[in-house]
């Protein structure tokens, strides 16, 4: 990890610890950045300001020459300097790549470039952007006004639909792999473990973040003032100067409530509130105490953090560990005793439904009308409704299904309706085939000519549940997701 010393901003000097905390890399750099296949770039004040790299004992290797240089990846870095670009000796500014012996290898001859990324690096000529391969071969033609790094086959970039600057993805080909419809103002790679990728749609200064999914449709919408990617299944959002986390469903998972939040690494991330920092857990759970002025983000399991002026290190080889609990599927909110622990499991595993989160599965969360028919229509084999309309609702296909099952009726669906029990029995007798119970429903709170009272008393012969006390079934009581799950595997997973 990087670190500087000294008087002030002027004078100080860059070296580097491990993650013990020792200097490895004594400080006598102007200015670094951060180690990449085992290579990082310095800069020496006296020489120009010019960059250089060094290895990790500190030794320069390539020497100081580049008025601006990246990090390395795939094995080359960018790196400009300035070049004489017309004979009577006018000097300006050119990009090209160096290799890790510091040698020339795609010549400087670029307005800008970036780093490589799966094999192409997105290099700007004659003000526009396109994508070479490490042979310097013009795989992608220069006609967008600006790019980003390819991953997983796909790369963000900049073109103009009149009147606007717009963003789509393209892949390797060229091809739209993600079309433009979004007018987004601005747009960025699908980062880590998350499916989704960040967007910023706006104009007149004023812009809202949200994300989409690798088939082009609005996952989370632009409703966030700021946000950041996702790591470890969250990313932080800010709304009315207040930052929180959400899920990649888009719930708010860590209320809204910090002044700042960092993205989470090592299940642990660094957030401030009242004016000073800490750090928190998936859980919002506080792990190290608000103590600091300010703390930065775990990088290779150490942290720094700011207090009284002075940088002090965190490790997370010295933060006492959280007591371990028993979960059930890697859900730490499922543990093996809950009534609804194997119904958790056998939902997962037949894909009818999966956590909320990596680690959570949110068994007491409401369900939702769309949520229960949904799973229902999953555990039914997720059969095609008969239709050619598409539509990015998750929901959608279920829908059309269970109005075709005669599951629902009327013109409304009703998607984001709480499910109620009685509701819950219904769906599911009417997706059995709607059978004769051999008995009635024996409840005082379900009358005879209930339009769900034959469903209940299914439910209850097939010992899919019963009563909730009292001679009440309660009918009225929403589910939750434990409970639909329960219900799902006691019917279908025996």
């Amino acid at each position: 990890m990087p670190v500087c010393t000294g008087l002030d901003n002027t004078y100080w000097k860059c070296g580097f610890i491990d993650t013990t905390g020792k200097v490895v890399i004594s400080p006598q750099f102007d200015d670094v950045g951060d180690f990449s296949e085992g290579l990082v770039r310095v800069q020496d004040r006296s020489d120009d300001f010019l960059w250089g790299y060094a290895d990790k004992t500190g030794k320069v290797v390539i020497p100081y020459q580049y008025v601006f240089a990246g990090d390395f990846s795939d094995g080359l870095a960018p790196v400009a300097k300035n070049v004489e670009i017309e004979p009577d000796g006018l000097y300006g500014l050119k990009w090209g790549y160096i290799d890790k012996s510091g040698r020339e290898v795609i010549p400087l001859q670029y307005q800008n470039t970036k780093g490589f990324s799966e094999g192409l690096a997105a290099v700007q000529k004659d003000g526009r952007w396109g994508y070479i391969d490490k042979s310097s071969k013009e795989v992608i033609p220069a006609t967008y006004y600006d790019a980003k790094n390819f991953q997983d086959g796909i790369a963000p970039v900049m073109f103009v639909m009149k009147p606007d600057f717009i963003w789509a993805y393209i892949d390797r080909n060229n091809e739209f792999a993600i079309t433009p419809h979004l007018l987004c103002t601005d747009a960025f790679s699908f980062f880590y473990d998350a499916n989704l990728a960040l967007i910023r749609k706006g104009n007149n200064g004023v812009f809202k973040n949200g994300y989409v999914d690798k088939l082009g449709m609005i996952s989370i919408p632009p409703i966030y003032d700021n946000a950041e990617v996702f790591r470890e299944g969250y990313a932080p959002v800010e709304k009315n100067g207040k930052w929180g986390y959400i899920d990649e469903k888009g719930k708010v998972v860590i209320p809204l409530e910090y002044s700042q939040a960092g993205q989470f690494i090592n299940g642990l991330a660094a957030v401030k509130k009242g004016g000073k920092a800490g750090y928190i857990n998936t859980a919002g759970e506080i792990i190290i105490p608000f103590e600091y002025d300010n703390a930065y983000n775990f990088s290779d399991g150490i942290a720094l953090v700011k207090k009284g002026g002075r940088l002090g290190i965190l490790s997370l080889t010295s933060i006492p560990p959280t007591p371990s609990v028993s979960t059930v599927g890697g859900f730490t909110d499922v543990k093996p005793n809950d009534y609804y622990a194997d119904a958790v499991l056998w939902a997962v595993e037949k894909n009818i439904t999966s956590g909320t989160s990596k680690t959570t599965f949110s068994p007491n969360n409401t369900c939702s009308n769309a949520e229960i028919l949904t799973f229902l229509w999953r555990a039914n084999g997720s059969p095609e409704p008969i239709t050619d309309v598409k539509t990015s609702d998750y929901f959608y296909k279920a829908a059309l299904w269970t109005a075709e099952k005669g599951l629902v009726s009327g013109s409304t669906f009703g998607a984001n309706t709480d499910c109620t029990r009685a509701m819950t029995m219904e769906y599911m007798w009417k997706a059995a085939g709607s059978p004769t119970p051999a008995g009635k429903a024996d409840f005082a709170d379900v009358p005879a000519s209930a339009d769900y009272a034959q469903a209940v008393a299914w439910a209850v012969e097939n010992k899919i549940t019963s009563g909730t006390g009292g001679d009440n079934f309660s009918p009225a009581a929403t589910c939750t997701r434990g409970q639909i799950v329960t219900f799902l595997h006691r019917a279908m997973g025996k």
